[in-house]
């Protein structure tokens, strides 16, 4: 082959190669973004699921409560009958005490509950918030790891380009 044939096959396989490793680039890029939506969303699902439980953990509180009223009241009733059978005044003296006590244990227990649910309805928040802030994080990691590489992809081909021109006419 002639020389000029050699150098125009040379050139274009150099071109080749700098088209290839440019689209090799930018599907990375693309990968990165996708995979960063694809965690986001992930997140932004995980987080929804969280907000539930925590609206789950504050139901079940107030129905636990609700529950515990009724025990009270059934309990109550039955020291009251219990008293009463006995032939003791129900609404005066011990008899009053413990039923007042039950009634007090019992409001101290639904505060407890209360308190609890709230608890674990927070702790679902946070971790909601949590998910939330670090998909934002991943987001913002994979924009610069992708305009990183497009930067590397643009550099390296005008570099290329450059110092193959300068190759090849004379530079």
């Amino acid at each position: 082959m002639d020389p000029l044939t050699l150098t125009v096959l040379s050139g274009g396989l150099n071109i080749l190669g700098m088209g290839l490793n440019y689209s090799a680039q930018m599907k990375q890029r693309r990968a990165i973004l996708r995979r960063a939506e694809f965690q986001r969303d992930m997140a932004d699902l995980n987080s929804r699921f969280s907000m539930l439980s925590a609206e789950s953990a504050i139901k079940k509180g107030y129905q636990s409560m609700s529950n515990l009223r009724l025990e009270t009241k059934q309990l109550t009733g039955n020291q009251r009958l219990a008293l009463a059978a006995q032939g003791i005044d129900i609404d005066s003296g011990s008899a009053k005490d413990i039923q007042e006590e039950t009634r007090a244990l019992s409001k101290r227990d639904e505060l407890m509950i209360k308190s609890n649910a709230y608890k674990q309805s927070l702790g679902f928040k946070i971790d909601a918030k949590n998910q939330r802030m670090q998909a934002n994080m991943n987001m913002i990691s994979a924009r610069t790891d992708a305009k990183n590489i497009a930067n590397n992809a643009n550099a390296q081909t005008m570099f290329s380009a450059a110092n193959m021109g300068l190759e090849y006419f004379g530079g």
